[in-house]
């Protein structure tokens, strides 16, 4: 699942654009280039477009996780998000809607920065913890990562 994260009132919030997310934008917007037209606009109107996007988006990215067995946490709604939204963010977010779109239609995005696999992630963070206590050589010695580890019951290394 490759999602975009972006922050509403300072949390880190995903937003994963798959084929339910597609089709109720559609159904929302008419079809996703007017939903881009809508949230280009600077007013009242493009910011709740904005904020029904995220809101879509951001429950996709929660159901995705909860099929694949992870802890259910609170869904976003368009509401909360109206509430949270800081203006110093709106363009971010506005931003982080398209690159999610794009995202999902496979195209290329220039900022990998902005891309989170949330899977690779975990699994890259559980690599580096099961090697953590893995014994690598250390001339004569066998050491932690972290410490040497002496090779026999003297606490010398042999």
């Amino acid at each position: 699942m490759k999602v975009v994260k972006t922050q509403i009132g300072g949390k880190d919030i995903m937003l994963h654009f798959n084929g339910a997310a597609m089709f109720e934008l559609n159904d929302e917007f008419g079809q996703i280039g007017k939903l881009v037209e809508k949230i280009d606009k600077q007013n009242a109107e493009g910011f709740m477009a904005t904020c029904k996007a995220v809101a879509i988006l951001a429950r996709q990215a929660e159901l995705t996780r909860r099929y694949f067995g992870y802890k259910p946490e609170e869904m976003l709604t368009e509401e909360a998000v109206s509430i949270l939204l800081n203006p110093t963010e709106i363009m971010n977010v506005k931003a982080a809607v398209m690159r999610s779109i794009m995202l999902g239609f496979g195209r290329e995005i220039e900022s990998e920065g902005e891309e989170v696999d949330v899977f690779m992630m975990e699994l890259n963070q559980k690599k580096r913890n099961d090697k953590a206590g893995e014994l690598l050589p250390d001339g004569d010695c066998m050491r932690n990562r972290n410490k040497r580890v002496p090779d026999d019951d003297t606490g010398h290394c042999v």
